[in-house]
């Protein structure tokens, strides 16, 4: 049986395949699967079963025996992605009263957490829902767990949500992160190589036009491969609209001579931001569509 898990927050989610449900299989590994979670000390799981077109009574039969194996360990489930035959199915059988089932995944993302609300992402830009973590600031897309800050602002009786921050995970404990104070800065914290650069290319495209951005390698970047230097250059390239993005060496252990001669460096924060100042545009806010009700 195959099983495909991820996590977007705190909540695990299961993408179940179609011999899930196979008559010649027991369960075993399915409820092993959960079990393991379980162990794990999982607290919110979520069964997607948008690749599961039938389900028969043996089907049933395992999915009712996990959703007792994590109600008896005090744990949450829910279902999410039905097929039209599973809606039948669900209708038919009384599994709707049973399990907690929703139409799509960020709906069943979003009834685990009562702060969350949802919006257009300002990094993937799909509709989803955003889930505000316990003791956390920062909201996380259900749909490609990128991370970001808003703040409500009022304008002429008209009122608009504005991103912050935007912080997009690379490896563990390394990131990129977007501010959105002028000019946008782009951080890069730990390496610069293959993957994160096309992280760092991500990031930079969020930023609206005509983008005026300071990336900035700081005390916690310290590794930065060809791949990485290849992709900064080509983001620091003058843009037709009077775009223009400069580096900021904000760390004694990076070398000037790393970059190409072409790419605009400053030793200080100061001098980095009056170089974006020619022609005197000023910065766009970033502005996403949230519904709060």
């Amino acid at each position: 049986m195959l099983i495909d898990e991820r996590r977007i927050g705190d909540v695990t989610i299961l993408d179940l395949r179609e011999d899930f449900a196979s008559s010649g299989d027991d369960g075993t590994p399915f409820r092993q699967h959960v079990r393991q979670w379980l162990d794990s000390n999982g607290q919110k799981l979520v069964l997607n079963l948008r690749n599961v077109r039938d389900l028969d009574s043996t089907g049933v039969a395992h999915l009712a025996s996990v959703h007792i194996i994590v109600s008896n360990r005090g744990r949450r489930m829910a279902v999410c992605a039905l097929t039209g035959k599973l809606k039948h199915i669900w209708a038919i059988t009384g599994l709707e009263n049973v399990f907690e089932t929703y139409d799509d995944e960020a709906s069943a993302l979003a009834s685990f957490h009562d702060s969350s609300r949802t919006g257009v992402c300002p990094v993937c830009r799909h509709y989803a829902a955003f889930v505000l973590e316990a003791n956390r600031a920062l909201e996380t897309c259900t749909n490609c767990a990128s991370q970001f800050s808003l703040s409500y602002t009022e304008s002429q009786g008209h009122g608009s949500w504005i991103v912050e921050t935007i912080v997009l995970p690379t490896y563990e404990r390394e990131e990129i992160r977007v501010q959105s104070s002028w000019p946008w800065t782009i951080s890069i914290i730990g390496r610069l190589d293959m993957f994160s650069a096309d992280t760092l290319e991500e990031a930079w495209q969020t930023i609206p036009r005509p983008r005026r951005v300071i990336v900035e390698f700081g005390p916690q970047c310290r590794f930065v491969t060809r791949k990485g230097v290849a992709v900064l250059a080509r983001l620091c390239a003058p843009d037709v609209d009077g775009g223009r993005t400069v580096v900021w060496l904000n760390h004694d252990e990076l070398d000037r001579a790393m970059l190409p001669a072409d790419v605009p460096c400053f030793h200080d924060r100061q001098a980095a931001t009056a170089a974006l100042r020619i022609g005197g545009l000023s910065a766009q806010c970033l502005v996403v569509d949230v519904n709060t009700s």
